[in-house]
């Protein structure tokens, strides 16, 4: 059996692109790529920081790094069609690199379509890979993920399906609007009709 370094090597390599893997580890961990680099190369062990970044990023092969039991769950570079930059803060960045794929700061928390398919978010029209996005917006900002999930077609509709296709911003102050304003009501008029 492979020792969980070697295991958080064979996660990485398979699930990014020689190419960038650096750089995509730096945005998705907040850790330098330099140390990435050497981690990869054998001349250090995975910090605590590095386990929780891979494990948080690659879920289903959280148990199997830790644990080592049974085998790696198939992963490849394409399972995600999107990867997380940073976190929002002051605004959610959405933008497509050079393949079209989705790039954006918010962490991938809530898959609405599993098992069905993989997770991607999408905007700019209303569809599953909005919705998506609109249930794991509403979570960073505060929802409990069962109001996120509850919630997430209405935000889809009212404001992920009105963002420009190929590149937006949403600022934090839209986003914590609705939740303060258009949330309430919204939630009103569901509790009616089923009360």
């Amino acid at each position: 059996m492979s020792g969980l370094n070697e295991r958080m090597r064979m996660v990485i390599a398979n699930a990014t692109r020689e190419e960038d893997r650096y750089k995509t580890l730096e945005e998705q961990t907040g850790i330098a790529r330099r140390r990435w680099m050497d981690f990869m190369k054998g001349r250090q062990r995975a910090t605590d920081d590095m386990i929780e970044g891979v494990c948080r990023n690659w879920k289903k092969c959280a148990l199997w790094i830790v644990t080592g039991e049974g085998q790696m769950p198939e992963i490849s570079k394409d399972d995600d069609t999107y990867y997380v930059i940073s976190t929002p803060v002051n605004a959610v960045t959405l933008s497509r690199d050079k393949d079209g794929l989705a790039v954006t700061n918010v962490p991938h928390v809530i898959n609405m379509r599993e098992p069905y398919s993989p997770a991607n978010f999408e905007w700019g029209y209303h569809g599953t890979g909005p919705t998506e996005l609109a249930a794991n917006v509403l979570f960073h900002f505060g929802l409990s993920e069962q109001d996120a999930r509850e919630f997430a077609i209405d935000f889809s509709q009212e404001v992920i399906s009105n963002l420009t296709r190929r590149e937006d911003v949403l600022p934090a102050g839209e986003i914590k609007e609705w939740i303060s304003i258009r949330l309430p009501a919204i939630r009103k008029a569901k509790h009616s009709k089923h009360g």
